[in-house]
């Protein structure tokens, strides 16, 4: 399995960075099945969902916070669904103002994560060409 995270400190984008991977695909009709999708986390913001896109299997599981440091309860539930079905790609986040990447490496194994990194940019304008330029990458990385 594919893995694909993008880490970031808190409230950086990751979240939305996540959602705009999701609209994309939904939004290419011909060549996407939503097999579920679900709201996740105390917000409802977050969500976690399984496509079949282009003969792929990919679970994308936005949230990726912890709600204590080094807890990877969330990171784990997307891990095991993605596991558990088979999946071909895991889209996931991983906030790093709480928990160890090298943690999260090892957790992963033998998978080894293809990290996209999003910083904390200064004005909402750099924030969004941000969001928008990682998406680009991640939609890029899910067609190899």
């Amino acid at each position: 399995m594919k893995i694909i995270t993008l880490k970031g400190e808190s409230d950086v984008g990751k979240t939305s960075t996540i959602r705009m991977v999701y609209q994309a695909l939904w939004q290419d009709e011909k060549n996407t099945e939503r097999i579920s999708f679900e709201t996740d986390g105390g917000d409802k913001c977050d969500f976690i969902t399984i496509l079949k896109w282009k003969r792929k299997i990919i679970v994308i599981k936005s949230l990726g916070d912890a709600e204590k440091k080094d807890d990877f309860s969330w990171i784990k539930n997307g891990w095991e669904i993605a596991n558990s079905i088979h999946a071909d790609i895991l889209l996931n986040t991983i906030d790093t103002d709480l928990l160890d990447e090298k943690k999260y490496f090892d957790f992963i194994k033998p998978n080894i994560p293809l990290f996209v990194s999003i910083e904390n940019k200064k004005t909402v304008e750099e924030m969004a060409h941000q969001e928008e330029d990682l998406c680009k990458r991640i939609l890029d990385e899910l067609d190899k």
